[in-house]
């Protein structure tokens, strides 16, 4: 369902047959650059269905499904905690892509019943890490894909694509700075980009240099 990367590893979250864990269920999967599957969570074997995962430095953030709740696990992948969302009165988010993008979750996705964006699709909700709601922003097309790549904000479902420009330099480069287009304290939505563009990616290479 969705997919994130570091340096190491490339990450996945699937539905699972009884060949990975004994039984059906969602599995949490770490795959090494050009090698096999190494490693999946089965120290729980009762994981909750989880669609949506974010990363940063030291952990991967799974968004549990038709819940208030994201789970933390360190790059071992080992359960460390769940961050309950608050600050707004909702029932449960359903999302399928979720991006860390600085101090924040940005969750694309259906939040039921709350919200400056509820009961639809079309909506990106943004909570900050300790799971503190900041604001949510609608978008064109549904949001079952999203990723961010230090710079601009990739939302659409299939075929329908849309980017947003958060920040006006990229974060991924060196010396680049945190400085934000089109938020501010009483939320806005970031301007939605269209035409030519430069992107800007972590890549590494086979022997592992960035």
């Amino acid at each position: 369902y969705d997919w994130e990367f570091d340096d190491n590893y490339l990450y996945g979250i699937h539905w699972s047959n009884g060949r990975y864990r004994g039984h059906w269920g969602w599995a949490l999967f770490r795959w090494t650059y050009g090698s096999n599957w190494i490693s999946v969570n089965a120290n729980n074997p009762h994981e909750p269905d989880m669609r949506a995962m974010g990363i940063d430095d030291n952990y991967l953030y799974l968004m549990e499904w038709h819940s208030r709740s994201i789970r933390v696990y360190n790059k071992n992948l080992g359960y460390e905690r769940s961050i309950t969302l608050s600050g707004v009165s909702f029932n449960w988010i359903e999302s399928t892509s979720m991006e860390v993008v600085g101090d924040e979750f940005y969750i694309g996705g259906y939040m039921s019943g709350g919200g400056d964006v509820p009961n639809t699709w079309r909506a990106v909700h943004i909570f900050d890490m300790s799971g503190d709601y900041k604001g949510s922003f609608s978008t064109p097309s549904d949001v079952r894909e999203m990723e961010f790549n230090g710079q601009n904000l990739y939302v659409g479902y299939n075929t329908n694509g849309y980017y947003y420009e958060l920040f006006d330099d990229n974060i991924f480069r060196n010396h680049a700075t945190w400085t934000s287009v089109g938020l501010n304290s009483s939320f806005e939505t970031p301007p939605l980009s269209d035409g030519p563009h430069v992107v800007y990616m972590r890549s590494i290479d086979n022997a592992g240099n960035i």
